[in-house]
C-alpha cells in the first residue's frame, strides 16, 4: 500500500511538472482560451452559489476548520493524524507560496490584494500559479475523506465524505467561474496537491511502522 501512496505522489508531481513547462513555454493560454468560454456564466443566482463556497476555501475558513481538527484529533488522542494533518497543512501552504514565487503569474483580474491594518492599507501582489484557494481546500478535504474511511459511525462517514467530494469539486470551479483563476492554475493545484498528499502519507505511514518496530523491540 505505501508504494501505491509513492506512485499516486509521483504522477501528480508528474502531472505538476508537465503544466510548469507548458507555462515556461506559453502554451497554457491555449488550454486556457478552450476552457474558460465553457465555464463562463452568467446566472445571478450561480454566482452568488460560488461566491458562497470560494469562501468555504479561503484562508480564514480554511484555518478555523483546520484548528478545529487539530483541537478534535489531540482530545481523541489520535497523534498519527494530529501530526499526519499538521504536515500536511502547514507543508501546503508553504510549498503554494513557493510556488507562487517562483513562477509570478498574474491573475486574471487584479493581482493587488488589499490589507487594512491599525488604519494602514498595504498592497500585496497575490499570484495565480498554483491557486492557492484550491491547495488549501483540496488538503483539508482529502483528509477529511481520508478520515472518513477511519470513522466507525455510518452517518458520520456519509457526511464526511460527500461533503468532502463536493467541495474538492465545486471549490476548484468556483475559482474559474468567478474569473479569480485560469483554468491551468486550478490543474497545477491538484497535481501539486496530490503530489503532497500521498508523499506525507507514504513519509508518515513508514516512519509509523518503522516506530512500531522499535517500540516492540
Amino acid at each position: 500500500m505505501n508504494r501505491h501512496f509513492l506512485l499516486i505522489s509521483f504522477l501528480g508531481f508528474l502531472i505538476f511538472i508537465g503544466m510548469s513547462i507548458l507555462f515556461i513555454k506559453g502554451y497554457t493560454s491555449t488550454i486556457d482560451l478552450f476552457f474558460t468560454p465553457l465555464l463562463n456564466i452568467e446566472s445571478p443566482l450561480i454566482i452568488n452559489i460560488m461566491q458562497v463556497i470560494t469562501e468555504v476555501g479561503s484562508v480564514e475558513a480554511i484555518l478555523l476548520f483546520s484548528i478545529v481538527i487539530l483541537i478534535y484529533l489531540l482530545l481523541i488522542r489520535k497523534k498519527y493524524l494530529f501530526w499526519f494533518f499538521s504536515i500536511l497543512s502547514a507543508g501546503g501552504v508553504l510549498l503554494n507560496l513557493t510556488l507562487k514565487l517562483i513562477f509570478q503569474r498574474e491573475r486574471p483580474g487584479d493581482a493587488t490584494v488589499i490589507i487594512e491594518t491599525f488604519g494602514q492599507s498595504i498592497g500585496l501582489i497575490s499570484y495565480s500559479f498554483p491557486s492557492g484557494h484550491t491547495m488549501r481546500s483540496f488538503l483539508l478535504f482529502a483528509f477529511l475523506l481520508f478520515l472518513s474511511n477511519k470513522v466507525s459511525n455510518r452517518y458520520i462517514q456519509k457526511f464526511l465524505y460527500f461533503t468532502s467530494v463536493f467541495f474538492l469539486i465545486t471549490i476548484p470551479l468556483s475559482r474559474i467561474i468567478l474569473d479569480s483563476h485560469f483554468p491551468t492554475d486550478i490543474i497545477a493545484a491538484i497535481a501539486v496537491s496530490i503530489f503532497w498528499f500521498f508523499l506525507t502519507l507514504y513519509i508518515l505511514s513508514k516512519f509509523s511502522k518503522n516506530s512500531s518496530k522499535v517500540s516492540a523491540m
